[in-house]
């Protein structure tokens, strides 16, 4: 099944979470190829990775009872794959509203 068949929510998920992996191989990247103070100028492309966390900080303190945050998140690792996995649904939420405005443009035409 070739990309252009794919469903709209698909390829917005895939879209948005590859997105964020890109932003955070660049990150390592140049955290990995730059010295002393100039390294601070690499947290500008931490931003999607950390941008859930402080989005959904206060709804997940209301839910856990004012717990940290990082608490739910053992490792980096875990809480990277939760970035990517919020992306993709956020990515897939804007393929659905495309995929929705499509088939509405495609009934009103037929009539």
């Amino acid at each position: 099944m070739s990309w252009k068949k794919w469903p709209y929510w698909l390829r917005g998920g895939i879209i948005a979470a590859v997105i964020v992996i890109l932003t955070l191989l660049i990150f390592w990247w140049c955290v990995e190829h730059t010295k002393g103070d100039s390294a601070i100028g690499c947290l500008a492309y931490i931003y999607p990775i950390v941008f859930p966390y402080i989005m959904l900080q206060d709804l997940l303190d209301i839910i856990f009872d004012n717990h940290d945050f990082l608490d739910l998140f053992p490792s980096v690792t875990i809480f990277i794959l939760a970035s990517i996995g919020f992306w993709f649904v956020f990515g897939a939420l804007i393929g659905l509203i495309f995929d929705y405005r499509k088939a509405v443009r495609d009934i009103v035409a037929k009539k």
